[in-house]
């Protein structure tokens, strides 16, 4: 699962992907979790990715990218995959055609604490068509997403610009990534969350009525059920 292993300051450091390590224990499913350089560029991030496969020699690989995590997903799958070692890619909230929050980052009208610039470039709207060029998908491997949204007033309440932003050029998103940008291969649907609850890290206030926080576990257990199914058959 890509992303990073985990984040804080040294002596407290807690897992990215929240509570999913101790989930995917219960499932007694063998899931690694890569640690990626932080604040680089998607090709460099893959790079990362594939030491981490190359080094522990995994096989039939099921990657699950959140965020930028999907590009570095496809990128190492369709270039640095040498050993056909990749059966399946799954994206969470992943800017496959763009942010225009990474729009703004370059154009600064929003500013770098959200997107750093040295990867806002690969995550704009403007280069996308780029990237997803020289990226291809491969035939031999299946391609899963899922997709995250709040009203913007459901947002919390740093994330409204961005949101709305996304909202009057894309329509629904996660206050950083709409739905039809994070739509790619077997698209399996949208959640009711925004781009950190995806991972499991509700910054907002509890709100029941609006289904916060999202049971970002039962996404998890539910990628795990789909692409194995569909792997193994």
């Amino acid at each position: 699962m890509i992303g990073f292993g985990s984040i804080g300051v040294p002596g407290y450091r807690v897992a990215f992907f929240r509570g999913v390590p101790d989930l995917y224990r219960r499932l007694d499913l063998h899931a690694a979790f890569p640690q990626v350089s932080n604040l680089a560029s998607v090709a460099r991030r893959a790079k990362d990715l594939a030491a981490f496969i190359e080094r522990r020699n995994l096989n039939r690989v099921i990657l699950v990218g959140a965020s930028m995590g999907g590009l570095d997903a496809r990128y190492y799958t369709s270039r640095l995959d040498h050993h056909g070692r990749v059966r399946a890619v799954v994206s969470v909230g992943t800017p496959h055609r763009g942010s225009p929050v990474a729009e703004g980052v370059l154009r600064r009208r929003f500013s770098p604490r959200f997107i750093a610039p040295a990867t806002a470039a690969d995550l704009a709207t403007s280069s996308s068509a780029q990237f997803n060029a020289a990226v291809p998908d491969r035939a031999d491997v299946q391609y899963f997403s899922y997709a995250g949204a709040r009203p913007t007033v459901a947002l919390p309440f740093w994330m409204r610009a961005m949101g709305r932003c996304v909202e009057e050029a894309e329509g629904a998103n996660d206050g950083l990534v709409s739905v039809r940008s994070a739509s790619w291969g077997n698209f399996l649907g949208s959640v009711r969350a925004d781009h950190f609850e995806l991972i499991g890290w509700s910054l907002a206030p509890r709100d029941r009525q609006g289904q916060r926080p999202f049971d970002h576990l039962e996404l998890y257990r539910d990628i795990a059920a789909r692409t194995l199914t569909a792997v193994s058959t």
